[in-house]
C-alpha cells in the first residue's frame, strides 16, 4: 500500500464500578488479568478506548486513584503486545468519586439547593462544588493526558481519529450533585451548563456515571435531549446490571443507543465484569461481547451485534 497507512479499528473496553479502596482490591487483581482478554479480539491495527463510567474509587481519596493508575497503566503497556496503534483514556466521575469530607455538609447543601433552583450563577456554583471532585479532577487529568479538554464543570472531551473518523468520547459529570444517600429522581444537571459536544466528530461516544431515571424529572428532559443532540452511544454504570436499549426522537432524526455496565467488582452484584465493544470502518453496527467474572477468571458470556 503507497501514501497513509488505513486508519486503525476502534475497540473501546467499557469498565464502571472499580470502587477502588486499598491495594488488595479485586478491582486491581482483575484488571492484571484483562489484556489478554482484550487482546485476543484484535486482529488488526487497532486504537484501545478504555472508557470509564465512573465509581473509579471507592471514596474520592488521592491514595485510591494512584492504585487505580498503577493499574491501568501496566494494562496499557501489555495491550501493546498485541496490533495495538494506541490505548486512551476516557473518564467519567461517579458518586464514590466524590470525598464528601473535603468539605461541610452545610456549605454542600447551600450550594446545591442554589444549583437546584436554576440561579443564574449556576456555572458559579458548581465550580464551588468542585473541591469534593479535586482528586478525581486529577486522576482524569493523569490517565487522560493532553487528549483532555474540560470544557466546564459539567463537560469535558476526549478525541480518537480511527476508521470511524474523528470520534469524541465527552464525560458528563452527573456526580457532580451527589450525596452520600443517593435518591432516584433527584440529581441536578443543569440544562445551560450543557455544551455541544459532537459538532466537528463523525461519531459519538457519552460517558456517565448515572442513568437518566437518577436525575430530577426536568433535568432528565434536558440531558435526554442533549443526548439526542449529540450522542450516537451513551455509556453508563451506578446500577450494576446490563443493559441495552436504542431510543429514536422522530423530531430529531436522532437514534441513541444506552449501555449500562456490569460493575468491574461488587460483592453484592449477581455478575460482575466488563464489556468489549468492536466498532469497524462504518458506524452502521457495532460487535459487543460481555465478559463476566466467574470467581477465579473472565469468561465471554455472550457476543451480540448492534
Amino acid at each position: 500500500m503507497t501514501g497513509k497507512e488505513a486508519p486503525a479499528d476502534l475497540l473501546v473496553v467499557h469498565l464502571t464500578d472499580l470502587h477502588i479502596k486499598n491495594a488488595g482490591d479485586d478491582s486491581l487483581k482483575r484488571i492484571r488479568q484483562m489484556a489478554p482478554v482484550i487482546g485476543a479480539r484484535i486482529d488488526s491495527p487497532t486504537v484501545v478506548v478504555i472508557a470509564i463510567t465512573g465509581d473509579i474509587a471507592f471514596s474520592g481519596k488521592a491514595e485510591q486513584y494512584a492504585l487505580a493508575i498503577e493499574a491501568l497503566k501496566v494494562l496499557e503497556r501489555e495491550l501493546k503486545a498485541w496490533n495495538v496503534v494506541d490505548v486512551v483514556f476516557a473518564v467519567s466521575p461517579g458518586n464514590h468519586d466524590c470525598d464528601f469530607s473535603a468539605m461541610k455538609p452545610a456549605l454542600r447543601k447551600a450550594l446545591l439547593e442554589g444549583v437546584g433552583s436554576a440561579s443564574e450563577d449556576v456555572g458559579a456554583l458548581l465550580e464551588m462544588l468542585a473541591p469534593t471532585q479535586a482528586q478525581f479532577s486529577d486522576f482524569a487529568s493523569a490517565i487522560c493526558g493532553s487528549r483532555l479538554t474540560t470544557e466546564n464543570s459539567l463537560v469535558s472531551t476526549v478525541k480518537v481519529e480511527s476508521a470511524l473518523g474523528r470520534v469524541v468520547f465527552a464525560s458528563l459529570n452527573t456526580a457532580i450533585t451527589s450525596s452520600l444517600e443517593e435518591r432516584p429522581g433527584v440529581l441536578c444537571v443543569p440544562a445551560t451548563e450543557l455544551r455541544r459536544v459532537a459538532s466537528e466528530a463523525d461519531y459519538c461516544v457519552v460517558l456517565a456515571h448515572h442513568p437518566l431515571n437518577w436525575m430530577a424529572p426536568s433535568c432528565a428532559v434536558s440531558t435526554s435531549e442533549w443526548l439526542d443532540e449529540n450522542a450516537d452511544l451513551v455509556l453508563l454504570g451506578h446500577e450494576h446490571r446490563l443493559d441495552l436499549l436504542r431510543q429514536a426522537r422522530v423530531q430529531l432524526g436522532a437514534v441513541v443507543d444506552y449501555q449500562v455496565g456490569l460493575p468491574l467488582s461488587d460483592a453484592h452484584s449477581a455478575k460482575n465484569g466488563f464489556r468489549i465493544l468492536k466498532f469497524g470502518s462504518g458506524t452502521n453496527s457495532l460487535d459487543f461481547l460481555d465478559v463476566e467474572w466467574n470467581g477465579a477468571k473472565f469468561l465471554v458470556r455472550s457476543s451480540e451485534q448492534i
